[in-house]
């Protein structure tokens, strides 16, 4: 499945997470937009998502250039299609899709910013050839503390340490407060809706 379409095989499933949890949602189209999802909530407040959705989060690395990381009740959703490709080009699901919410102002303290030929390093913010990055499968990780690919995820895990400079052991309990499932999200705004 190609880029374009696993992003809108994305979206349109997150979309629907969000009617199904009985949101006000309205879906943007188009290839040059910067939101895919707005939220209508009570007192006409928004919300925005920008979705990033990955075949399976055990691929590649997800570039998230220089996001508004900084722009007010706006959201990234890290979607996990769980498709699996065979040999034939068949497609199979390995599962649900799952996701994982993260509020745009705390991204940068799951996300790392690098260059792709230098690789991870702390001092590249201001750098415009740097972006952000971000091991979609270290949510995971990072949520429920478990992984079906421990020899990657420790390694992810030690560039992470080394990232920031941490010493000893890295604060689940930090990271989970920051990284929401749908169920999290439902739990922090379910008072917000629009009835």
């Amino acid at each position: 499945m190609g880029k374009q379409k696993t992003n809108m095989a994305s979206e349109f499933w997150f979309f629907s997470q969000l009617h199904r949890l009985g949101y006000d949602a309205t879906i943007t189209l188009g290839n040059t937009k910067r939101v895919d999802i707005y939220v209508k909530l009570l007192s006409d407040k928004m919300l925005s998502f920008d979705v990033k959705g990955k075949e399976s989060f055990e691929r590649r690395d997800c570039r998230l250039g220089r996001p508004e990381l900084q722009k007010d009740n706006h959201f990234f959703a890290f979607i996990d299609l769980k498709i699996r490709k065979e040999s034939n080009n068949r497609i199979e699901f390995d599962g649900d899709p799952e996701c994982f919410i993260i509020e745009g102002k705390k991204l940068e303290e799951v996300a790392l910013w690098a260059k792709p030929i230098i690789g991870i390093s702390q001092d590249l913010k201001n750098d415009p050839d740097a972006s952000l990055w971000l091991w979609p499968e270290f949510l995971g990780y990072l949520k429920k503390g478990t992984s079906l690919h421990q020899k990657k995820i420790t390694t992810q895990l030690e560039k992470f340490k080394q990232y920031r400079a941490l010493e000893g052991e890295i604060d689940y309990k930090k990271y989970k407060q920051i990284i929401m499932t749908r169920q999290d999200f439902e739990n922090v705004f379910y008072k917000l809706k629009r009835k």
